[in-house]
């Protein structure tokens, strides 16, 4: 009979977590890549960057198509190598675009992570909603080379927070201590450094036998090595980061969002799941769950017949100024600085506020910026950075509780 590897995590009251090691996620794409590439009818585009979702009622040349219920027909790319913009349309269009942590100055998620999605579908029209409930993960490597995200799986196997004295600090801020929620940990870790003035809290698992470590997390067992840290003899110096938004475009149970023939899945998704504070290990479960029926309910669509119309699309109009990659690492500076500092861990409306001023008139000048400028994809991401940014921030300051993973002081 098949015996499941269970694992515990925070705010988990039992051991429930299917897992592959402690790099589940990475065995998720692996098997879906190379399932995908089996296929010779899918073409991968893996130099392209979406720029804008079509719609009937922006981007044909029709004047009458105006008048035309909002729907979705595609999107605009761009080739990188080339420059050039070309539009895709499709009878169905599902965003998986992932998340939007890059937006803040600490941040567990990829390069990519830019908020695309949340940017195009909001341009478009497309509900998006929840988008002050971000998640910040308490505990990603504290060094100098980068982030690196420690498993929350690795507290459920017995690791201790501990603070520089060698003290299991986060009792003091909830009875289930270095298991309690992952808001509640980031705060902690965050008020215990704001109080002794320290760089990073601790996360010991020495005290567990060193084979089991490195059996059960080979991955981050690997990764600190390489800064010269031995989880099986020392603690882990970690620090919080905005780790996973709950909010996102507005989907059903089959990942149909408000505007027609437009599905979102995963992160870049609001389907309710996650309600205010996501439990550790949901959003790969919803991810194949909601992937598979938002499939299934395109193909569907597509199976049964149903009327297409597509108008004739717009072409691009080139601008060819070229791009001062200073500004725009300066711009991403002041947005990352920005959302970090104000809109972060703990709120308040004078943060807020003082982000408003900053973000409004930074997002003026980054849209003149952008209607100017050759298109690449730094520039892309510049825009969509600064537009997810302003889509917490206003929703982060119409919520005006405490509630989740959004923590307001006032």
């Amino acid at each position: 009979s098949t015996r499941w590897d269970l694992t515990a995590e925070a705010a988990h009251s039992l051991p429930r977590i299917l897992h592959h090691k402690d790099q589940t996620g990475l065995a998720i794409q692996r098997a879906f890549v190379e399932r995908i590439a089996s296929y010779p009818r899918v073409k991968l585009l893996s130099a392209a960057t979406a720029v804008d979702l079509l719609t009937v009622s922006h981007h044909s040349v029709e004047p009458l198509d105006v008048y035309k219920p909002p729907t979705c027909v595609g999107a605009y790319a761009l080739d990188q190598a080339s420059g050039d913009i070309f539009p895709i349309l499709a009878k169905e269009t599902i965003l998986a675009t992932g998340g939007l942590g890059r937006v803040f100055l600490h941040t567990t998620n990829p390069v990519g992570a830019r908020g695309d999605g949340i940017a195009m579908a909001y341009r478009a029209g497309a509900r998006c909603i929840n988008m002050q409930y971000i998640q910040f993960h308490p505990t990603t490597l504290y060094h100098p080379s980068g982030r690196f995200l420690i498993s929350e799986a690795m507290r459920g196997e017995g690791a201790r927070l501990i603070d520089g004295h060698g003290r299991e600090f986060m009792a003091d801020y909830h009875p289930d201590g270095s298991l309690a929620p992952r808001d509640v940990v980031a705060r902690g870790i965050h008020q215990m450094m704001l109080e002794s003035g320290a760089p990073c809290a601790y996360l010991d698992i020495s005290h567990k036998p060193a084979d089991q470590i490195r059996e059960r997390f080979p991955g981050i067992y690997a990764h600190c090595l390489k800064y010269g840290i031995d989880v099986t003899a020392e603690p882990i110096p970690v620090v919080p980061a905005a780790h996973y938004s709950c909010g996102g475009i507005a989907v059903d149970e089959w990942g149909r969002s408000s505007l027609h023939r437009l599905h979102a899945v995963g992160e870049v998704a609001c389907s309710g799941l996650h309600g205010a504070n996501r439990l550790a290990s949901t959003s790969l479960l919803e991810c194949l769950v909601w992937g598979t029926r938002a499939g299934a309910q395109a193909a569907a669509c597509i199976a049964r017949g149903e009327t297409y119309y597509f108008p004739q699309i717009a072409a691009w109009r080139y601008e060819r100024e070229p791009v001062d990659p200073a500004l725009i690492a300066q711009d991403w500076l002041s947005i990352q600085q920005t959302m970090w500092n104000y809109v972060g861990l703990v709120r308040s409306a004078k943060r807020l506020n003082r982000a408003h001023e900053i973000l409004r008139e930074l997002s003026l000048e980054i849209l003149r910026f952008y209607e100017k400028a050759e298109v690449t994809d730094a520039m892309v991401g510049l825009r969509n950075g600064i537009q997810t940014a302003l889509v917490i921030l206003l929703a982060a300051m119409e919520c005006r509780q405490s509630r989740g993973c959004h923590y307001r002081i006032d």
